[in-house]
């Protein structure tokens, strides 16, 4: 199957419908930030949820249709919120959200590294991998290629797939 749509956002779209389940929670990420993209893939797995990409200002009509015409109850938006720039996906998506009668849950850090900390915390941490025993994945916060591959596992195992920083970069805590 091949699924492609006039941008990003309609092709999340045509995927998030070529599920073929009738999912009652969605969730939903930024079009722009691939970070949350990747830490969002163990809680669609957990949830048994699509991954719809928006627009970081705005709800798109064709997502709203979507939404509303497969009865989805909740959206769960994974965004981080870095302070310099305001969150990833704003509060027009989720205000619209809530206006349109969803429940909407937003899983979010102040960047990257946290909302995959967020994230993982929201499905209640490591998971079991085989012999491998409790497991979490853990990938590049900075080439998105490394996360990108490990997203797959980390739905399909509900394992928390966790972004760092290059070896030796400061850390900071809050």
């Amino acid at each position: 199957m091949c699924y492609g749509g006039a941008d990003r956002y309609a092709t999340s779209l045509l995927v998030a419908e070529g599920a073929g389940e009738t999912p009652d929670t969605v969730v939903m990420v930024s079009g722009v930030d691939w970070t949350d993209a990747v830490v969002a893939a163990s809680a669609a797995g957990r949830f048994g949820a699509p991954v719809l990409m928006t627009p970081p200002d705005r709800l798109r009509d064709d997502a709203l249709e979507w939404l509303t015409d497969l009865g989805v109850e909740r959206i769960v938006v994974v965004s981080a919120e870095p302070p310099d720039r305001g969150p990833a996906v704003d509060a027009t998506v989720t205000d619209a959200l809530s206006e349109a009668g969803f429940s909407v849950e937003r899983v979010s850090g102040n960047d990257q590294y946290r909302t995959g900390v967020a994230a993982a915390r929201r499905i209640g941490g490591a998971g079991e991998l085989g012999s491998f025993g409790s497991t979490a994945i853990v990938a590049s916060g900075e080439v998105f290629s490394d996360a990108l591959v490990a997203g797959p596992l980390a739905a399909r195992n509900h394992l928390p797939l966790l972004l760092t920083p290059k070896a030796g970069a400061a850390s900071r805590r809050g």
